[in-house]
């Protein structure tokens, strides 16, 4: 070839690089492995980070956060009390509270009330029981679900540890030893979830808690739940 032709070639597959990155295999351990942003550990949620209290106070995102919160608490009634706000991100926003006849911390995932005024409610409980009758090893279990008015949320237990997002930002590539043992505990909770006919369709390392070694597959059932309805 020409010098000219192999220049063209040359900067034609330059440009196809920059704009389509090439994907890694999805059957490889190193592409579960790797991931960008990290979340505060000991949240069982892959959510973002909540917004300082100090930033944006008395704007009217920051007001509406509060209102939020208010309205969830005198729907929860007393016997769950609302420590913190966790985060939120994707079609959730997570607080930490406290079952206080139990003394058990637990996790409460609330839909955006506009997201909540689109959703059928008795659709979305229906999907979240069916996700609750999951009992696995790594799987998070779904407590509850309820709703009141335009507020729609469900709750699970507080697990101690961080998602695998949080744990790839930290640690960066994990050894091929530990990745294949998280990776086959995922599969390994997909495949029995499946078993019994309940679909994740949002799994992702923000959806992926590590505690004490182990993976645990969190938010089952709740991204069908949603879109059904």
């Amino acid at each position: 070839k020409s010098v000219f032709l192999r220049f063209i070639e040359a900067r034609a597959k330059e440009s196809t690089a920059n704009v389509f990155p090439a994907a890694a295999d999805p059957s490889s351990p190193a592409t579960f492995v790797r991931d960008q942003a990290a979340i505060p550990p000991g949240c069982a949620s892959g959510d973002s980070p909540a917004p300082s209290p100090n930033l944006g106070r008395g704007t009217p995102a920051s007001a509406a956060m509060s209102d939020l919160t208010q309205r969830l608490a005198e729907a929860l009634g007393p016997g769950i009390r609302i420590e913190r706000e966790l985060g939120g991100g994707g079609m959730s926003r997570v607080f930490l509270a406290e079952e206080v006849a139990l003394g058990r911390k637990v996790v409460i995932k609330v839909l955006p009330p506009e997201m909540a005024a689109s959703v059928n409610q008795d659709r979305f409980r229906r999907e979240i029981q069916l996700a609750a009758r999951l009992q696995h090893p790594h799987i998070v279990s779904l407590l509850s679900a309820s709703a009141e008015g335009d507020l729609l949320w469900y709750v699970m237990p507080y697990i101690e540890g961080e998602s695998l997002r949080a744990k790839l930002e930290r640690e960066g590539e994990l050894p091929v030893g530990e990745a294949v043992r998280l990776l086959r505990e995922v599969t390994d909770a997909l495949a029995y979830a499946h078993e019994q006919g309940v679909v994740h369709r949002d799994i992702k390392p923000d959806n992926v808690m590590v505690s004490r070694g182990h993976a645990l597959v969190t938010d089952f059932g709740v991204a069908k739940a949603v879109s059904d309805s």
